[in-house]
């Protein structure tokens, strides 16, 4: 077994940090009625039309995960897409798998948006890795 002393080497704050930045920005934007308003825009923006909607809904919940942690993202999104779903008199399900698959591709854009990325990204032996690989 490894020591203690090990396993806090292994320890990576730079990734624990970002992640932690991360989870106060979505408190942050919780707290103020961000995503709330997000859905209403775009409820607006469609102008109660359901295609159009779904699309505006997706968009923002990719943008949003490029930036954010997605899993988060995703469950503060749900409660207000399901509401919209209800007014709108859709199966929010469908509606929720379109915004998952947006939120993982918006999570795997950017070296921020999941967890794994930051991981990654931050590997100092994978940087020099891929700075020789790219030096040839």
């Amino acid at each position: 077994r490894p020591s203690l002393v090990t396993v806090v080497e292994w320890i990576d704050y730079e990734t624990l940090a970002l992640l932690f930045g991360m989870m106060v920005l979505v408190a942050i934007f919780s707290e103020t009625g961000f995503f709330d308003y997000c859905a209403v825009k775009a409820y607006q923006l469609s102008r109660g039309r359901v295609w159009p909607m779904i699309i505006i809904l997706c968009l923002i919940a990719a943008i949003l995960s490029a930036f954010l942690d997605n899993v988060t993202t995703m469950m503060l999104f749900t409660p207000v897409t399901i509401r919209l779903c209800e007014v709108l008199n859709l199966d929010p399900r469908h509606v929720l798998i379109a915004e998952v698959i947006f939120t993982n591709i918006g999570g795997a854009a950017t070296a921020v948006g999941d967890p794994p990325n930051v991981i990654i990204v931050s590997n100092q032996g994978l940087r020099r890795e891929v700075g020789t690989f790219t030096a040839l």
